[in-house]
């Protein structure tokens, strides 16, 4: 096991580490941080991992899985620290257990994206797997979760700490992000297909064809929830729509027609959509209900 070879004590780490971590949050960037992945080059996927799987090849080496470290000018300009801030400190841990943090690139993306995605970017409302890192300027800096790679913590306390949020508020990001990434429930497909997705569909065409009606709704419904009596295998559904005030008439019309259209197709799967619900978020909405629902992972209808 791991545990076997990590110190048995405190007093057992390197001198100064320990105490030097107590720096380091979730959320703080390090300078030019080291990236690798394992590929297998019989079937690679991304681009690095094919011209690897090209020249390994040419070259008539045996054709092996291998570690690929990210060749010069793909190598980010920063990492950004992954670790929960309790594991990466352990400051009242007996003893400490974590000797690594993960750490994941953070690249300017100034040019590549447009002013549309820098403001949905900013918003947290364009691709999941990125995260704008606002703190970092000049330029647009991004932390993309698609990878992650493991730096020992004897490493990390010699880089220098810089900041990527200015506030505790901005670095809750981090976290919610990654909840939402390794949190997101396990859906059946055919509720997937029959209503899931219909709704991320018809709220990206809301927001193609009435941008100011979508701006109403986005920031009136802030959540999506579902009642269901299995997630692997649902016969029974009920959407449950949690707004910060009542819908207006225009609003519910809008649900009303949505539910209309994907109770049929559901029942086509055997799954019996139930009328919609509408909940406020307020005094009179209790704390047992919130905690039935299961959240539909729809923090943006952007393309992805």
């Amino acid at each position: 096991m791991i545990g076997a070879g990590v110190p048995e004590s405190a007093n057992d780490w390197p001198d100064g580490i320990l105490s030097a971590l107590r720096r380091f949050r979730q959320g703080d960037l390090v300078a030019d941080p080291p990236m690798a992945y394992l590929a297998d080059p019989r079937a690679p996927v991304w681009e690095q991992s094919v011209r690897f799987a090209k020249e390994l090849i040419a070259s008539g080496d045996p054709v092996m899985p291998e570690v690929i470290h990210f060749p010069e000018g793909l190598t980010p300009p920063y990492g950004m620290i992954t670790t929960q801030t309790c594991d990466l400190v352990e400051e009242d841990a007996t003893p400490p257990g974590w000797p690594w943090a993960q750490v994941i690139p953070v690249y300017n993306m100034d040019e590549p994206l447009n002013s549309g995605e820098k403001k949905l970017l900013r918003e947290g409302r364009f691709r999941r797997s990125w995260l704008h890192v606002p703190a970092v300027t000049p330029g647009f800096y991004v932390a993309d979760f698609r990878i992650s790679f493991p730096v020992e913590k004897g490493w990390l306390v010699r880089q220098a700490r810089v900041d990527g949020f200015e506030s505790e508020e901005l670095r809750q990001r981090v976290g919610d992000r990654l909840a939402l990434l390794s949190g997101r429930p396990a859906f059946a497909g055919s509720f997937i297909t029959t209503i899931q997705d219909p709704l991320t569909q018809a709220l990206r065409e809301l927001k193609r064809v009435d941008r100011v009606e979508f701006n109403r709704m986005d920031e009136m419904v802030p959540e999506i929830g579902v009642l269901m009596d299995s997630r692997l295998s649902p016969s029974n559904v009920q959407i449950v729509v949690v707004s910060t005030a009542p819908l207006d008439g225009a609003q519910m019309e809008w649900w009303s027609r949505w539910w209309d259209r994907c109770r049929q197709q559901a029942a086509a799967t055997g799954i019996t959509l139930q009328a919609l619900d509408f909940k406020v978020l307020d005094e009179n909405y209790s704390a047992v209900e919130y905690r039935r629902l299961t959240h539909l992972p729809l923090p943006n209808v952007s393309p992805d």
